[in-house]
């Protein structure tokens, strides 16, 4: 208690503590804004400074021990001249002392127009041994300097400012960082404006401005500079910025200039290092922007490193992120304008920003917007160099990507590199003459900008002398040419006269005699490069011309492209854009091919694929950013080994870097951003690389574009990344509309690669459209010098997370671990999308064991949801498998040859891009006429109906649509006869190769194979497979096996009951292969089965191993079994797809999934040492394409001490009927399902053990048990539980569902049994909803259910339905009859707790609902208690259970409807709701609560506090404490806010405390039941139903007998009170409803008649509707009883009231019987 005093003290004295009292001073003034202290003389200045820099006490500085004079005024009166004094600075800590922000200044300066001369401000400090500069400490250097070091405080109220003041050329500021002119730091409500500064300032780490080094983030009140120049010259290491060094969240830079020297990067040797990270952020005007910067010009220099001037090379390897405004931006630059050189590195560089990441949405305004820039950007790598910026986004692999809207550049600097080295949206570049000629530009607002002929676009807010001269200096090229690609005569403008022009090279470049030209002499072959600088006064401009060879015919423009004629000209592009010290690029440039070349006997290497010799570079360096056109040219016999091997066919370039390789090929080997490759065909070549082999590109960066191309040959990657057209795009696009399309293209041939491998493209983030691959696609095929672990192949991409769409697979993909007909590996990294693609060719998995991984569509994806598909075919004759393994088959139609080949398009590919013709498989439009297309859409056999390549039992017709000769080798079971292939009988599986050759212009081979099967029956229909012994079972499992065959497409079934009783067993099937046919139990038991787990255990137990998604299992018995796996168990199968059916579980078979790696010991809930995944009474794991329905699960049993015998044990995961799903899967479905057995998720606590103490403590960790399910994402419908579900030591349980995941709906499922957890979240129905975290996923729904079961928490946390419910997740229409009662918080009738947006609607709750704090009818938390920024909604709900907090001291919350951050509309309460604080009718907490039109009927009991032993007054029939908004919700929720509207409860009870509250009514049952507009919306609808003499009732829930219970009410006669009743009451006529009378009332048809007495006297009125009733009392005053009925403040003050008995009574009480005596007159009254 005597910390809660001293706790209280301490806060009450806080406001004086923290800043203490600030020192006088002896300045004329009094510090008011009207009468401001005045600087007369410098030392005034050092007064102020001395104050607030050196404390007056102790040996830190804090708050209290130095002065701040926040809010205080001061002004100059004079110009200053420092030169003499000691001032160093105010705010800036004194020597001796650490720098902190408790020394800052809070006062406002005015230098009325004056000027600071000769301060200086030597905050650097250097180590007297080395001469390096020392760290910001006590005896170190100064941080936050500046002429005030800290100006302003986070917790400050008022605005701290310094105004109207010249800093000149004799200031010098140094520092450790944070420095600049006038502040050091600049904090919340901060302003500097209308200051100009001419010093020098040099900063020896980090954030150093012209004007002020950073500025605090801030939500609101940012810090501003504005109206502000920079002349000085600024050195820093890095965010580096000529006015401020870092510009934090929403800070505001505006209308400010710099025309000085900005220097980022390693200045100086007396850097404590020279860092390699050094020069990253360096701007103009900000190093780094996270706010905004609007209206500003550059007109001075921006570099980075220690150069003078510029020279065109570096030694100096740092300098990312330099830009003229800002070196990186994530938030605005707006309306600004640059002219002037900005000087580079390796990092990112651009005129305007070195990277943009700021973003433009329709809510936020960031990004780059309405600039101008025309000042030339240099960086080492064209890459990341632009006119602009270097890069649009924060990262390669960024999600977030930074915009442009209506920004300019002048295209002669960088030609079409304006971001990147390439085009970007919203980036325009125009010629020199097009933006000086004075005519407006549409996108630049004429209000903000001035257009003068012969000058460049200035801003008019600004002065316009310092713009002119950078505005009017610059040099006109002719016309389309860049200074990257210069001849002829360039001449200097003439807006301005006295420019001069000097070049740094003359041998090869003239200068006009006058010096205001520049001409070109003969390059004699070599590129030759001059710097020609501009000068004027102080002024200089730079441009770095570059003269290039004359190498081709044209000029390279898109109207006279270079024409490439013969095959010496493409080696010769080859060699100029491979050379290792200088390779071209040729962006913006155009090529056109006028003839078919052949290659044979040419050195040619491909364009922009160097080799390397002595060391590895990086490929980045070699692109090609140019466009080609092949004008529909053949270029054939191109070989390219990009490989050196060893004498075993090894690759060294894999194994040694140093060997000469190539490792990026292709006719071009890197493309770069913008770039295109058209109507260009490549024939019989040859392609090798370790890495990055693509027939037409090996390697693509973000975007650029290859249409109408045809690649014919064989490709070879000894690493990985080969294919047809593209090896590999690795950079994520920066925008949608920037990206790397390949549409129309064909490939045929072979493409091998050791790893990923594609038809058309390897890997990537490309867009494929309208593309055929003829070739055979093998991923695992060469020799490289490491072991393979993830072969990828895919017959149109190998690895993509782009888009596929319209594209024809014919070929065969082969790979050991990942293929797909379409695609290998799916991912949506950006897209994933594969959209109306057809698979008609051959899918094979070449491993030894079989892998999981092997698609007819698609092989694998890394997360469930990532891909998705529409409207694909596959043809499963050539293809018998799942399209799509583990996966949702949605959008991928499994079809036959027969139907794939009509002259009738499948439903999806009617459309214009597709084409079919009877007997050719359809094919995308542009190939319509192409003959080897159409020779191979024709090449094929017509197998027979339920027959596929795998399993060839009957003739199979050869295609008579185009002649094709048939062979067929390796075997003499296949044959040749009259047009078709047959086969005769096997013993053991037998396999031969069949060729189909379409003349000469396509050949197609294919593997046919025949199996033995050992069991009778040919497995049709009609014929099923017939197992009626344990060994044919057994069989049946080894066939699948020894052939690998999954028979699909077969008919199984049990002839006989199974018992493996002291049997050998075999699952049918493995995780590897999945068992894809259909099984039917015919309603017999198998029984007898043993699965233990082991160190050789299986990851999978059940009966089946896997079930596949074609699968189809039905009307079983399981008895008498034991099933135990470390991955996925189930009776039935350990993970299943596929339909499932009528499969019943008895009451003795255990499933069990552990870690535990010896047999298990008997399981109780005192022991639970494991952590396995997926235990199921029928399934383990169901995967997306699961459909299970009418099956029962009874096993387990459990005693009256809860230890249970038999059962389904996870340790994870547990369920009756399928243990989990991934949490994204979506699509299974679990439908009419019944558990009665028992459940348990027996996961122990997380054990952590401090290395130091060697204590222990545990945490918690998430385990599901459900009913029926134990984690599932789907659809369960129509299931029950009356069995037992229990999270033994931790969350989460539900009566039908531990977890449903994210894109789930529960309906019409209803709990009878138990959900218990050993800590929190129950759920009669769900334990945990899944959260909709992104927009990728859909939303978890409960809907039509209904809970009387057990719901149980050891802690906390149990809802009526769910127990937590996740973002977005929504509850519609349940309700719970079940009580609840939990030790601690959080116990709602229908949820316990709901984040982000949860809603619950249309639900009620009956049940008494009991807890510690937080206990609720409907919800009783939303968020997390500590506090969050979560909103729930509560609509159209009513509760009618008691509800009880039973803390007796402090808030306890109990709450009617829902409790804190809740919206509320259309809802009532009718239960008692009861607890010592925080007690409401609608929420027992005013905290962000918004209510509407929503009434309260219950009774409110409040207890005392133990404690105090007093009522509080935190209560209230509508909220229990007072309505506020507490600010967590306004982020997430712009439009929420505290509020109440439209809140009843009836005048029978006596006012609450927080009745008063704004928007709560209180009103008359009659006015509550007449008047609708009481909850009528604002369109005048209600959400209620309105009978006579009937309170509201909801619609569609007003039939429900506890609803007419509750709102079966009465109306009184006219002046007739409850407490005095003298006529018949009129009584609520509603079917169901009973009403009963005691005491004076006897009901009478529809009225309640007082009875003849006496003496008034109490009646009761009941109504009742099935289970429920409600109970009014009344007083009724009979007629004849001689009692009038008085209000005693009408009656005046003669009047004397006395008992019956004579006692004097001086304030009547209501409902006393009392003597009056008024004057003469004597009379027996009852009060009213």
């Amino acid at each position: 208690m005597k910390k809660f005093y001293l706790t209280i003290l301490t806060l009450l004295l806080w406001p004086v503590a923290l800043y203490g009292a600030d020192k006088a001073l002896s300045l004329s003034g009094s510090g008011t804004e009207a009468d401001p202290w005045l600087i007369q003389t410098a030392a005034d200045l050092v007064e102020i400074a001395d104050a607030c820099n050196k404390p007056t006490s102790g040996t830190t500085i804090t708050a209290t021990n130095v002065s701040h004079y926040d809010g205080k005024y001061f002004k100059i009166t004079a110009d200053l001249d420092l030169a003499d004094s000691s001032f160093s600075g105010i705010a800036v800590a004194a020597d001796g002392y650490a720098c902190n922000v408790n020394c800052y200044f809070g006062g406002n300066i005015d230098g009325d127009g004056h000027r600071i001369s000769n301060m200086r401000l030597d905050g650097a400090r250097f180590d007297a041994n080395t001469g390096k500069v020392l760290s910001s400490n006590k005896d170190g250097s100064r941080k936050w300097v500046g002429f005030v070091g800290n100006l302003g405080k986070s917790a400050m109220t008022t605005a701290a400012s310094v105004r109207n003041l010249t800093f000149d050329s004799s200031c010098y500021i140094s520092s450790y960082g944070d420095c600049g002119t006038v502040a050091g730091k600049m904090f919340k409500k901060s302003i500097v404006e209308n200051v100009v500064s001419y010093a020098t300032i040099e900063s020896y780490n980090s954030a150093a401005g012209g004007i002020a080094g950073s500025s605090a983030s801030a939500t609101a009140d940012p810090s501003t500079i504005r109206s502000c120049a920079f002349y000085g010259t600024l050195k820093e290491i890095s965010k580096c910025g000529g006015i401020i060094g870092d510009l934090g969240s929403n800070g505001i830079v505006a209308d400010c200039l710099m025309a000085g020297t900005v220097q980022g990067g390693n200045w100086s040797d007396k850097q404590s290092s020279q860092s390699t990270s050094a020069g990253q952020n360096v701007g103009g005007i900000a190093g780094s922007n996270s706010g905004s910067i609007t209206g500003c010009a550059v007109t001075g220099q921006v570099k980075v490193g220690q150069w003078i001037e510029y020279t065109g090379t570096s030694t100096i390897k740092w300098g990312q992120n330099v830009g003229g405004i800002s070196g990186s931006n994530s938030g605005l630059i707006e309306n600004c304008a640059t002219g002037v050189p900005v000087i580079g590195h390796t990092g990112f560089v651009g005129a305007i920003c070195g990277y943009n990441s700021g973003k433009k949405t329709e809510t936020v305004n960031k990004g780059v917007n309405n600039c101008v820039c025309w000042g030339y950007a240099a960086g080492d790598d064209p890459k990341t160099t632009g006119a602009v910026a270097g890069r649009g986004a924060s990262s390669a692999t960024s999600s977030q990507t930074g915009t442009f809207e209506n920004v300019f550049y002048d295209i002669s600097l960088r030609g079409t590199a304006a971001v990147g080295g390439a085009p970007y949206a919203g980036v325009t570049g125009m010629s020199t003459s097009e933006l000086t000629s004075g005519n407006a530009i549409e996108g630049l607002d004429p209000e903000y900008w001035s257009f003068r002929a012969g000058m460049y676009p200035t801003l008019k807010k600004l002065s316009a002398e310092p713009q002119k001269i950078p505005a009017s200096v610059y040099l006109l090229l002719p016309e389309g040419q860049t200074v990257d690609d210069f001849h002829g005569t360039a001449t200097v403008s003439t807006a301005i006269t006295g420019i001069s022009m000097s070049l740094s090279e003359t041998e090869w470049f003239s200068l006009g005699s006058d010096g205001t030209s520049v001409t070109t002499l003969d390059p004699q072959g070599e590129r030759r490069t001059a710097l020609a600088t501009l000068t004027t006064g102080d002024f200089k401009q730079v441009y770095l011309l570059a003269q290039k060879p004359v190498l081709f015919a044209g000029a390279g423009t898109q109207a006279d492209p270079f024409l490439i004629s013969k095959p010496a000209d493409l080696v010769t592009l080859a060699k100029v854009t491979s050379d290792e010290e200088a390779p071209e690029h040729y962006p913006g440039t155009y090529f056109r091919i006028t003839a078919d070349l052949d290659m044979t006997g040419t050195d040619f290497g491909g364009i922009a694929s160097a080799i390397y010799t002595t060391k590895y570079r990086p490929i980045e360096k070699y692109y090609f950013s140019g466009h080609i056109d092949g004008d529909g040219h053949t270029v054939s016999n191109i070989t390219i080994h990009g490989v050196s091997l060893d004498a075993d066919g090894k690759p060294l370039s894999y194994a040694d870097k140093s060997a000469p390789s190539r490792n990026a090929v292709g006719f071009i080997g890197n493309l770069g951003n913008g770039a295109s490759v058209r109507n260009l065909h490549i024939r019989n070549a040859e392609m090798d690389a370790s890495q990055y082999v693509g027939g037409i590109v090996g390697l693509a960066d973000q975007y650029a574009t290859i249409s109408n191309c045809s690649f014919d040959g064989r490709l070879t990657a000894y690493n990985e990344w080969a294919g047809g057209i593209l090896g590999c795009s690795i950079t994520k696009p920066v925008s949608d509309q920037d990206v790397l399309l390949i549409e129309n293209c064909r490939v045929s041939g072979r493409i091998l690669g050791e790893r990923t491998v594609g038809g058309i493209v390897a890997n990537g983030y490309a867009v494929v459209t309208g593309c055929v691959n003829l070739a055979d696609v093998t991923a695992g095929a060469t020799y490289a010098a490491s072991d393979n672990t993830h072969d990828t192949a895919g017959g149109i991409i190998g690895s993509m997370s782009g888009e596929v769409t319209n594209c024809l697979n014919l070929a065969t993909v082969t790979a050991e671990d990942v293929a797909g007909g379409i695609a290998g590996e799916v991912s949506s990294a950006w897209r994933g999308n594969i959209t109306t693609s057809v698979n008609a060719g051959i899918v094979v998995d070449s491993s030894t064991t079989g892998s999981s991984k092997i698609g007819a569509v698609a092989g694998y994806t890394p997360r469930i949801g990532d891909a998705k598909f529409t409207g694909n075919y596959f043809d499963t004759q050539y293809s018998p498998l799942s399209p799509f393994p583990g996966q949702s088959s949605d959008g991928m139609t499994a079809t036959t040859t027969a139907d794939l080949t009509t002259e009738e398009l499948p439903e999806a590919l009617r459309n214009d891009c597709w084409t079919a013709r009877k007997g050719f498989y359809p094919v995308p439009s542009a190939f319509a006429d192409d003959e080897t297309v159409k020779a191979a859409s024709a090449t094929y056999v017509l197998f027979g109906t339920g027959q596929n390549i795998d399993n060839m039992i009957f003739p199979a017709a050869i295609n008579t649509a185009m002649p094709l000769t048939a062979s067929i080798s390796g075997s003499d079971v296949f044959s040749i006869v009259d047009g078709s292939v047959v086969s005769s009988a096997v013993t053991e599986t037998t396999s031969a190769t069949l060729t189909l050759a379409c003349g000469d212009v396509y050949t197609r081979s294919m593997v046919l194979k025949k199996i033995p099967f050992p069991i009778p029956g040919s497995g049709t229909a009609e014929d099923p497979f017939l197992i009626s012994t344990v060994a044919e079972w057994n069989a049946l499992t080894a066939s699948m096996a020894d052939n690998k065959y999954n028979y699909m497409g077969t008919v199984t079934r049990l002839g006989a009951d199974l018992d493996f009783t002291d049997q050998e067993f075999h699952q049918i099937g493995s995780p590897q292969l999945p068992f894809e046919g259909k099984f039917d139990g015919a309603g017999h038991t198998v029984k007898g089965v043993k699965i233990q787990t082991g160190e050789e255990a299986s990851s999978h137990a059940g009966l089946f191993a896997l079930l596949g998604q074609h699968s189809d299992v039905s009307d079983m018995t399981i008895a008498s079994s034991y099933f135990a796996s470390h991955g996925r168990s189930g009776a039935l199968a350990g993970e299943a797809g596929g339909k499932i059916s009528k499969i019943n579980v008895a009451t003795d078979v255990t499933v069990i999934a552990t870690e535990f790696k010896t047999d298990l010991p008997p399981i109780s809930f005192n022991r639970a040492p494991y952590r396995g995944y997926y235990a199921g009474g029928v399934v383990g794991f169901a995967t997306p394409q699961a459909d299970i329905s009418g099956c029962v699960n009874n096993a387990g049993v459990i005693d009256e001490d809860r230890n249970l015998t038999y059962g389904i044990r996870g340790d994870r995961y547990a369920g009756g009927i399928v243990g989990g799903t991934d949490i994204n899967a979506a699509t299974p479905r679990l439908t009419d399902c019944v558990n009665r057995g028992y459940i348990a998720a027996m996961a122990d606590r997380q054990e952590n053990v401090n290395p130091s103490t060697g204590e222990v403590s545990y945490d918690y960790i998430n385990v599901y048990a459900g009913g029926v399910a134990g984690m599932f994402s789907g659809t369960i419908r129509g299931c029950s539980n009356y069995g037992g579900a229990f999270a033994v030591k931790n969350p989460c349980a539900g009566g039908i569902v531990g977890h449903s995941g994210t894109s789930s709906l529960v309906e019409d499922c209803h709990n009878y049994g138990i959900a218990y957890t050993a800590w929190m979240y129950a759920g009669g129905i769900v334990g945990v909803t899944g959260s909709k975290t992104s927009e990728d996923v859909g939303i978890a729904v409960v809907r039509g259910c209904h809970n009387e079961g057990s719901v149980e928490t050891a802690v906390s946390a149990a809802g009526g339905i769910v127990g937590q419910v996740g973002w977005a997740s929504e509850i519609h229409d349940c309700y719970n009859l079940a009580d609840i009662t939990i030790p601690m918080s959080m116990a709602g009738g229908i949820a316990a707790q709901a984040l982000v947006a949860g809603e619950i609607d249309d639900c009620y709750n009956l049940g008494n609902i009991k807890a510690s704090s937080r206990a609720a009818g409907i919800l009783a938390m939303t968020g997390s208690i500590s506090g969050s920024s979560d909103v729930a909604f509560v609509a159209r709900c009513f509760n009618a259970g008691d509800i009880t907090s039973t803390q007796d001291i402090g808030t306890g919350y109990a709450s009617g409807i829902a409790t804190q951050a809740t919206v509320i509309s259309d809802s009532y309460n009718v239960g008692t709701v009861t607890g010592v604080s925080g007690v409401g009718g609608i929420s027992g907490s005013g905290d962000d609560m918004m209510i509407r039109r929503s009434f309260s009927l219950g009774d409110i009991v409040q207890l005392k506090d133990a404690v105090t032993e007093t009522i509080t007054d935190r209560a209230g029939h509508i909220v229990g404490t007072p309505l506020r908004d507490t600010g967590k919700v306004a982020s997430s929720f712009p439009d929420y806010r505290a509020e109440i509207d439209k809140a009843y409860y009836p005048d029978a009870f006596t006012a609450l405390p927080q009745d008063d509250a704004a928007g709560v009514v209180r009103t008359s049952y009659a006015t509550l039941m007449s008047d609708k507009s009481l909850l009528a919306r604002q369109d005048g609808t209600s959400a209620f139903i309105y009978a006579a003499n009937c309170l509201p009732r909801l619609s569609g829930m007003e039939d429900l007998d506890a609803a007419k219970a509750y709102a079966a009410c009465y109306t009184l006669a006219e002046n007739d009170t409850p407490d005095h009743v003298t006529a018949p009451v009129a009584l609520a006529e509603l079917e169901g409803v009973k009403w009963t009378a005691t005491g004076l009332l006897a009901v009478s048809g529809s009225e309640a008649v007082p009875a003849k007495a006496e003496q008034p006297g109490e009646a009761t009125l009941t109504a009742t509707c099935g289970d429920y009733s409600v109970t009014y009392t009344l007083s009724v005053v009979p007629e004849d009883s001689g009692i009038v009925s008085i209000n005693p403040d009408m009656d005046g003050p003669d009047a004397e009231y006395y008992t019956v008995t004579g006692l004097r009574v001086t304030r009547p009480a209501s409902g006393q019987i009392l003597i009056r005596r008024q004057g003469d007159t004597v009379r027996k009254v009852i009060v009213r």
